[in-house]
């Protein structure tokens, strides 16, 4: 211990004051006080908070601050300058080994980037592949659900007509005052001459005219379709499905209700504005208010408005 520390104790013993006494008074922790008397500048928080312990120890104990302060300062330098000499070849040693250990810092500091980017590509093929099934459930939902497939070969719209000229074809065409032999095969138009005198020959056959044939099947004015009901809000909903009895229920929020119908759906709902409507997977546009009441009818061409009651039997408005 230096000449600082020892004076300071001295002058604090020859007043018979104890260290817990100025801890009491400045509010400066005994175990800096300690380090004070025993030159362990180590332990002080250092800078002016230094200068100040050395003040307060000075005022309390009733020798020269100004004089305490230049003492101490006196001690740090002397300590600063012992230290620097002494650590002055290890400085040296560590400066020699100083460029590995920061390559090695550099190579360590690249490692999370590497495993970063890794975490990163697994998560996009992660969501790649969630993205190709979901969107191949959805396409599976809708064929199951949506409308028949067309026959092969043939378009829409195109089918019957396709259909009913094989019938017209396969069909002998009467011509009157003419019979045909069974199982012979006239091609040709009512007006138009046989292509072979075999038709010509009569048989006692009649054939039935063509006026009188039965018409092909018409097609089905509507397809079978889906509708979806997701709600934002709940809604109580009173739904009926091809005639027939309706079924009511609360939808929650945010709950949603599949329905498949071949030719309608009339759907009463007590909060449409909090509904959202598709139709074979086709989003329509909002349908009225929150808090409106409204009846609506749903085809696989879309949605309309129901009858007012008067015109309505059912009661559904």
């Amino acid at each position: 211990m230096g000449s600082f520390g020892e004076k300071l104790r001295k002058e604090r013993e020859k007043r018979k004051i104890s260290l817990d006494d100025i801890s009491l008074s400045t509010k400066i922790g005994l175990r800096f006080l300690h380090a004070l008397e025993a030159e362990d500048f180590e332990q002080l928080p250092g800078g002016i908070f230094n200068k100040g312990f050395v003040r307060a120890y000075a005022r309390h104990v009733g020798i020269d601050e100004e004089e305490a302060v230049a003492d101490y300062l006196e001690a740090v330098g002397q300590t600063q300058l012992a230290g620097t000499s002494a650590a002055l070849p290890e400085v040296h040693a560590a400066e020699e080994q100083a460029e590995p250990p920061q390559k090695e810092d550099a190579s360590t500091a690249q490692i999370p980037w590497g495993i970063l980017a890794i975490i990163l590509l697994l998560l996009a093929i992660a969501f790649a592949l969630w993205s190709y099934y979901a969107r191949n459930a959805q396409a599976e939902r809708l064929r199951t659900s949506g409308p028949p497939a067309s026959v092969a070969g043939s378009s829409p719209g195109s089918g019957t007509s396709a259909a009913a000229g094989a019938e017209l074809e396969a069909s002998p065409v009467a011509v009157p005052g003419e019979t045909v032999a069974a199982g012979s095969k006239r091609v040709g138009t009512a007006a138009g001459p046989p292509t072979s005198a075999a038709a010509r020959k009569p048989t006692g056959v009649p054939v039935l005219a063509a006026a009188n044939a039965p018409p092909p099947p018409a097609q089905a004015s509507s397809l079978a379709f889906t509708l979806l009901i997701r709600a934002s809000e709940d809604s109580w909903l009173s739904i009926s499905v091809d005639g027939r009895a309706a079924t009511e229920e609360t939808l929650v929020a945010p709950g949603e209700k599949s329905i498949t119908a071949s030719r309608e759906v009339v759907v009463k709902a007590g909060n449409v504005g909090g509904l959202d409507f598709f139709v074979n997977g086709r989003r329509l546009p909002p349908q009225g208010d929150y808090g409106e009441v409204r009846t609506l009818i749903f085809t696989g061409g879309g949605v309309r408005m129901a009858r007012p009651a008067a015109d309505n039997p059912s009661g559904l408005n």
